[in-house]
């Protein structure tokens, strides 16, 4: 896929107003991280921002749809939607909207986070329940003896 350095250029421009701008290769095009979270990918020119919930129905009101980085693939989608054109050409703007995807990606780490801590939980405590209890601790020692 082709990116222009242009388009880059000005977009990574335009968000460094949120922070420290960072790109790396992502799906064939250019992957734009603020503050070291992905919030938005630029394929053939076109730039998709990081969504949540709350943000997606603004993308949708102007007829844009999800990132599809892999066409082929049977309903390969992602967070990130087609920033319409009208927001990529006002600076304030897409400022604006790129704020949104920044909090959004936040958001959504802190999630991933959360559930993954959660699943650890669940792993030690079913296998504390399938040793009956008896689970030995680091030292050697029983878990909770003190």
């Amino acid at each position: 896929m082709i990116v222009s350095s242009d388009f880059v250029t000005y977009v990574t421009t335009q968000l460094s107003r949120l922070g420290m701008v960072q790109t790396r290769p992502i799906f064939g095009g250019v992957g734009i991280l603020v503050e070291h979270r992905l919030v938005g990918v630029i394929l053939d020119d076109v730039l998709y921002l990081y969504t949540d919930e709350y943000s997606r129905p603004d993308y949708t009101a102007y007829g844009m749809g999800p990132l599809r980085p892999y066409p082929n693939a049977f309903d390969l989608t992602t967070d990130q939607y087609q920033c319409p054109d009208e927001i990529v050409r006002s600076p304030d703007k897409l400022q604006d909207w790129a704020q949104r995807a920044l909090e959004a990606s936040i958001a959504s780490a802190r999630a991933k986070q959360l559930a993954g801590i959660e699943r650890s939980r669940k792993a030690k405590a079913a296998k504390r329940k399938t040793s009956g209890g008896q689970g030995k601790g680091r030292d050697g020692g029983h878990d909770g003896d003190v």
